[in-house]
């Protein structure tokens, strides 16, 4: 511990750079993969923001184990966060530490969010909000998985809002109400129950990177996410009672509703401001 902040050793930096090395140069023993996990899922509690930047490796690790396979998989996906993490080192990913006396950020907006099938998503902050119905890919997907087609709806309803508003939240932190207990959960780890949901994740992080703000995630019970039901409902009557003040609407494009793609690429600035922390307190 130094001036009050906990930082990651430089052997174990050293071991995930080394890691991350072997696993782009082609190695796949699971026992490699299993090491290299344990420390890098160590990282985030010095550096919160890099969680999404584990769950790969985690899901291709923890499917050879359930197979009983001696080998990794090592998909696309897996070598683009092997060579974040090389950039991420690169940029000094650990080296100036993370405070530890407990901190808490202002809280400057607060917005609602809420999806599902009968018509579509919606989303309000202080001063604006949208909805859209659902694309005929997100519905799809949902009805083929009816089991998860809650969290995996009210997920992408948050990459959503993330994309539509997190432009406008540059310097602020948001807290989120959200009426599905799983997604708090889901941003703490940083990844979801499948690969769509943590790509979802691992994009909404990017988009706070990119823009400089931040959010929070707080469950609320439905009759507590009244407005935004209504939005994610199409009834415009029953939103404008619980939201009386005027909010300026946003029509989300065809692209901003749209499942992510899986591949992102961050600039070292941004791995940099990934790894320092955006400011925002």
């Amino acid at each position: 511990m130094v001036s009050g902040t906990t930082r990651m050793p430089r052997p174990q930096l050293d071991r995930i750079r080394d890691g991350c090395t072997k696993i782009l140069a082609g190695e796949r023993d699971l026992k490699h993969a299993q090491s290299l996990l344990g420390i890098i899922t160590w990282a985030p509690q010095c550096m919160p923001a890099i969680s999404p930047f584990i769950s790969r490796l985690w899901r291709v690790t923890t499917t050879a184990q359930q197979l009983h396979k001696q080998k990794i998989t090592t998909p696309q996906g897996v070598i683009d966060d092997m060579r974040w993490w090389l950039s991420a080192l690169h940029a000094g990913l650990g080296s100036d530490g993370r405070a530890i006396i407990p901190t808490q950020r202002l809280v400057s907006h607060t917005a609602e969010a809420d999806a599902g099938t009968e018509w579509g998503i919606g989303g309000l902050d202080n001063a604006r909000y949208y909805n859209a119905p659902l694309p005929a890919s997100v519905r799809r997907r949902a009805i083929k998985n009816k089991r998860e087609s809650s969290t995996f709806l009210e997920l992408y309803n948050l990459l959503v809002m993330a994309r539509v508003m997190g432009p406008g939240w540059t310097g602020h932190h948001v807290r989120v109400h959200v009426d599905n207990s799983a997604l708090p959960r889901y941003a703490r780890k940083g990844r979801g129950s499948n690969e769509t949901e943590s790509d979802m994740i691992r994009e909404i992080l990017l988009l706070q990177v990119r823009h400089s703000w931040s959010w929070e995630l707080q469950w609320v019970p439905r009759e507590l996410n009244e407005a935004a039901d209504a939005l994610s409902k199409q009834d415009m009557e029953r939103f404008h009672k619980w939201a009386p003040t005027h909010r300026t609407g946003i029509q989300p494009t065809p692209s901003q509703l749209e499942l992510p793609s899986g591949r992102y690429h961050m600039t070292p600035q941004e791995v940099e401001r990934a790894v320092c922390g955006s400011g925002i307190e």
